[in-house]
């Protein structure tokens, strides 16, 4: 402007004065404008009229109309859905067993679960009763009804019990593990690349209400590992159920016609197998002495010199999860079951959205606030300073188009 001032009498030099006097008044004007934004331009304190400090006179404002957004416009239940529809459920946990050491987490704990039973149980006592069930009255029992006893038997005395509070612990064990955690961190990374997709707005959402995969992570196990620990108290509302549906278990093995035939055509092959060839009374005492004494000599096999129960634990591990990852059907009624459960309890905490938003942005104090909307927002708004320069030139060059061509006429 000041270069182009001493040829303003001419029409180029008065052209070129007016677009850059009109483009730094309009670059001056929207600095103001964008200044006021997080407080004082040019560091004065400027009349309320001014409309400086935009972001804290309007802190309260902001922070609840940002949690309403975010609950009403970016998380919403069928937002959540969709997303939820993209991820296969049973993929991320076929990829947990097989490449995260799952499956080795489910066979530990079936091998410990096995021998605390084992310890526990009068090896010989047991032996007897079932050589006398099986052998003499063989075709009288059902086994059916016999497991029902002993499923009874075991609620009775306390069993179940003990059982569900060791696979609580051990849940727990591995729950609490940094393996999982990392899973869970890799999880959540993932889904949020996904919704945000380099967007701003929902970048600066996740962001402000401290959506960052390390901590959702550490959160979302920490709440599992309270949520089993809370379990491991007898009156929990969910161990009440599993312990309902226990006897709903025994009861189908009483009376239910398709469990009591399959459980009796299992009965019948393996007493065939059985009755000529093997004594019951010394193969059981055998076996229960191997899994409580683990002897070398009984619990060392050829197959790499692991005990017996392991191996054969590992092998049964294995086949329910390669049954389960070729089943289709099985693999999307799981999808189904989880996204249900997950809408569920998504729907019953949906209004805490909200509320978990506008209580994070109020820890910031004025400061950070202001730095990080300048932080995410800063590159946007210079576009508003380019588009005054540009706008405010052009209008220059039109006005004095337009005076030169009024000029003219009227002489």
């Amino acid at each position: 402007m000041l270069a182009s001032f001493p040829f303003k009498e001419h029409f180029a030099g008065g052209l070129l004065f007016s677009a850059f006097n009109a483009a730094t008044i309009g670059g001056l004007a929207d600095s103001f404008a964008v200044g006021a934004l997080f407080g004082n331009p040019l560091r004065i304190k400027w009349p309320a009229f001014m409309g400086t400090r935009v972001i804290e006179r309007n802190r309260s404002r902001l922070i609840h109309e940002l949690g309403h957004m975010v609950q009403h416009e970016l998380l919403t239940t069928d937002h959540i859905n969709a997303r939820l529809q993209e991820y296969s459920i049973s993929a991320i946990l076929i990829k947990y067993l097989r490449e995260h050491g799952g499956q080795q987490h489910i066979t530990e704990i079936a091998e410990r679960l096995a021998g605390e039973l084992a310890s526990r149980t009068d090896e010989h006592e047991l032996a007897k009763v079932l050589q006398d069930l099986l052998f003499s009255n063989a075709e009288v029992f059902q086994l059916a009804d016999l497991a029902a006893d002993l499923a009874d038997w075991t609620i009775r005395n306390g069993y179940d019990e003990y059982i569900i509070h060791f696979l609580l612990s051990e849940l727990i064990r591995v729950v609490e593990s940094e393996r999982f955690r990392l899973i869970l961190e890799q999880l959540v990374s993932s889904a949020l690349a996904s919704y945000e997709q380099g967007k701003f707005r929902r970048q600066f959402v996740n962001l402000a209400a401290g959506l960052e995969p390390e901590a959702l992570s550490g959160k979302i196990q920490a709440k599992i590992a309270d949520f089993l620990r809370e379990m491991q108290v007898p009156d929990h509302p969910e161990r009440v159920k599993l312990k309902l549906k226990m006897e709903q278990y025994i009861l189908n093995l009483r009376y239910d016609p398709d469990w009591r035939a399959a459980i009796e055509q299992s009965k019948n092959k393996l007493l065939l197998a059985l009755k000529e060839h093997v004594r019951l009374d010394p193969f059981v005492r055998g076996m229960l002495d191997a899994l409580l004494h683990t002897s070398p000599e009984i619990m060392q096999q050829q197959e790499g010199g692991r005990p017996v129960l392991s191996s054969w634990l590992g092998r049964k591990v294995d086949q329910t999860i390669s049954r389960f990852e070729s089943d289709t059907k099985l693999l999307d009624s799981f999808d189904r079951a989880v996204r249900g459960v997950l809408l569920q309890w998504i729907e019953q905490k949906h209004s805490f959205i909200a509320k978990v938003v506008t209580d994070k942005l109020n820890t910031y104090s004025q400061e950070e606030l202001v730095a990080m909307v300048r932080d995410k927002a800063g590159k946007d708004l210079q576009y508003i300073r380019l588009n005054g320069l540009v706008i405010g030139g052009l209008v220059g060059v039109l006005l004095y188009l337009v005076s030169f061509v009024v000029g003219g006429l009227s002489r």
